[in-house]
């Protein structure tokens, strides 16, 4: 009897074991299987992941700066002010946009918007969209849209952008400059702060030869712009303009 007793308490013993073994591989699978599913579930996303970047575009804009130095002319227009019509101008200002790839495929350049964003000042009026250009054999050439940017590549783009002068200051250039004269932005800059004033009429004072500051931040009148570039991929890359907020040149100063 007591034999027979161990017996069936050691084959117990043995089907426990059988039955734990068969557990312990059971889950094994399960844990192997999930880890499979996660692994494959990585592998898929990595792949979405690769395969979205490559539909994307990845542009960078590290430099927008006012050019002083370039060549400008003034145009004549006419503006409501006080009920009547006044005669001021209009200053071609040139921004220089750098523009980087830093992705995997070429990307367009499809579109190309400069808004006005100052309440104090007309939201577009003629000569404030000059266009985009390039630099060929020293010279500023006009471009259009859409324009090519490989991978791994940049292009320099001037954008061309006529500001709205203070009548005043219009008047003292035209006593100045004959309408032949050839003269950059910086003559005219210099000059007008030689008079004590920028192209918007605020006070200025030349601390510095070749520099002005203006009397108060807080009060200074100028323009704002925003300019969006799109590509076809439907990247839209932003940047704000301004003659000393966003000039692109610290402290909004003339250098």
């Amino acid at each position: 009897m007591q034999n027979r007793a161990r017996t069936e308490s050691e084959d117990r013993r043995i089907n426990r074991r059988a039955m734990y073994a068969q557990w312990a591989v059971a889950i094994g699978m399960i844990i192997a299987l999930a880890l499979s599913g996660y692994s494959t579930c990585i592998s898929r996303q990595a792949s979405e992941d690769a395969t979205k970047a490559l539909e994307q575009d990845n542009l960078r804009i590290s430099y927008a700066t006012r050019m002083i130095d370039f060549q400008t002319t003034i145009t004549e227009i006419l503006i409501p002010h006080n009920g009547e019509m006044e005669s001021t101008g209009v200053l071609t200002i040139y921004w220089e946009f750098i523009i980087s790839n830093n992705g995997a495929n070429d990307a367009w350049l499809v579109e190309y918007a400069l808004r006005s964003l100052r309440e104090t000042y007309p939201a577009n009026y003629p000569g404030m969209e000059r266009g985009l250009f390039l630099i060929k054999d020293g010279n500023l050439v006009s471009t259009n849209i859409p324009v090519l940017i490989t991978s791994g590549n940049t292009v320099v783009l001037y954008a061309g952008i006529g500001l709205l002068m203070n009548s005043g200051s219009y008047h003292l250039i035209l006593e100045h400059f004959e309408e032949e004269d050839s003269y950059t932005i910086r003559d005219v800059n210099e000059y007008l702060g030689a008079k004590g004033v920028d192209l918007y009429g605020n006070p200025v004072e030349a601390v510095i030869p070749g520099t002005l500051t203006y009397t108060s931040p807080d009060e200074v009148k100028e323009q704002w712009f925003i300019t969006n570039f799109e590509t076809s991929r439907g990247l839209v890359k932003t940047r704000f303009i301004s003659w000393y907020t966003y000039s692109g040149i610290p402290g909004g100063r003339v250098q």
